[in-house]
C-alpha cells in the first residue's frame, strides 16, 4: 500500500463557479421555466438512461409535490427513456410541475437556477455532475452509493439516500424545500470541501509530482509492470 498514491478527478473553477456567470441570468431562467421567487426549483442533469433513477425522481417528487406545492423539477438532457419518462410525468399529473429542457451545452448557468440539485442514480463512474453542482453553490441530494459516499459526507456536505427508496427521497426533498436554511448549510459546506478537495490544478499538480517521482525513483524508460 505505501506505492498507492490517489489522485482524484478534479473540477474545473473556471467553468463552474457562481461568479462567473452574470446574477441576471437566475432570474432570466426561473421566468423562462415560469418559476417566482418562492417556488423551489430541483435541477437535475443527466443522461436519460435507466441508470440515473429518473423514474424514482418522478415518483418521489410526486409525493413531495403534495406536501409542498411550490415545487418543481427541471430536468437537463437526453437519452433513450425521454418518452417513456415524459409519459410517466402525464400518468403522475406532473405535466405543470416537470420540464424536459433536453440537451444543453450552459450546464453551469442552468445550475444558477436551482435551489437544490438532485439525481437519484444507481450506478457513477466518479459522479462529477454532483461535485460540479456543489461548486456552483447548490445543496445536493444523491443517493448513498460509491463512489458518491466517497466523495461526499452525509448530512454534511450533501443528502444522501438509499437507492431506489422512492418515499425517503420525498421526505428528504419535502424537507429541504421547506427549509432554506439547510440547504444553505448544505451548499456552504459543500463548496467549501469541494474546492479543497476535488481542484483541478490541484488534481494536474498532484499528478505532476506522482510521475516525477517515478522517474526519480525508476529512472527515464523504466517499466514497472
Amino acid at each position: 500500500t505505501d506505492n498507492i498514491i490517489c489522485v482524484h478527478n478534479g473540477i474545473d473553477f473556471n467553468r463552474f463557479s457562481r461568479a462567473s456567470i452574470p446574477p441576471e441570468r437566475r432570474a432570466e431562467l426561473r421566468e423562462e421555466w415560469h418559476c417566482d421567487d418562492a417556488t423551489v426549483v430541483i435541477g437535475c442533469a443527466a443522461r436519460l438512461v435507466p441508470d440515473k433513477g429518473l423514474d424514482v425522481l418522478l415518483h418521489a417528487v410526486a409525493r413531495a409535490h403534495t406536501v409542498y406545492p411550490a415545487l418543481r423539477l427541471v430536468i437537463a438532457g437526453e437519452g433513450e427513456l425521454q418518452p417513456q419518462l415524459e409519459r410517466l410525468t402525464a400518468q403522475l399529473d406532473l405535466t405543470a410541475v416537470v420540464q424536459f429542457l433536453g440537451w444543453r451545452e450552459d450546464v453551469p448557468t442552468l445550475m444558477t437556477g436551482f435551489d437544490m440539485f438532485c439525481l437519484p442514480t444507481l450506478r457513477e463512474g466518479f459522479g462529477y455532475v454532483f461535485l460540479e453542482a456543489q461548486a456552483m453553490g447548490v445543496p445536493v441530494v444523491a443517493t448513498a452509493i460509491e463512489p458518491l459516499t466517497e466523495t461526499m459526507r452525509a448530512g454534511i456536505t450533501a443528502v444522501l439516500v438509499p437507492p431506489n427508496d422512492v418515499e425517503r427521497l420525498a421526505d428528504e426533498l419535502a424537507r429541504l424545500a421547506r427549509n432554506p436554511e439547510e440547504r444553505h448549510r448544505l451548499a456552504v459546506n459543500a463548496e467549501k470541501h469541494v474546492r479543497a478537495h476535488f481542484d483541478q490544478e490541484q488534481q494536474l499538480q498532484q499528478l505532476a509530482a506522482v510521475y516525477r517521482g517515478c522517474v526519480t525513483h525508476y529512472g527515464p524508460g523504466a517499466h514497472t509492470g
